[in-house]
């Protein structure tokens, strides 16, 4: 059950990162004025998910 959780969250947040990277950049959610900051945590909870 954990594991199919996992893989599920992993999924979504793959599917996320892809939008966000992808999409124009009037279209991409802002959580901070550093966008390196946003790769790495986006990465990090991919990494962890």
């Amino acid at each position: 059950m954990l594991q199919r959780l996992s893989a599920a969250v992993a999924w979504a947040s793959l599917a996320f990162i892809t939008y966000a990277t992808l999409s124009s950049i009037r279209d991409r959610p802002k959580l901070s004025s550093s966008a390196d900051l946003e790769d790495v945590a986006a990465f990090a909870f991919l990494g962890f998910a």
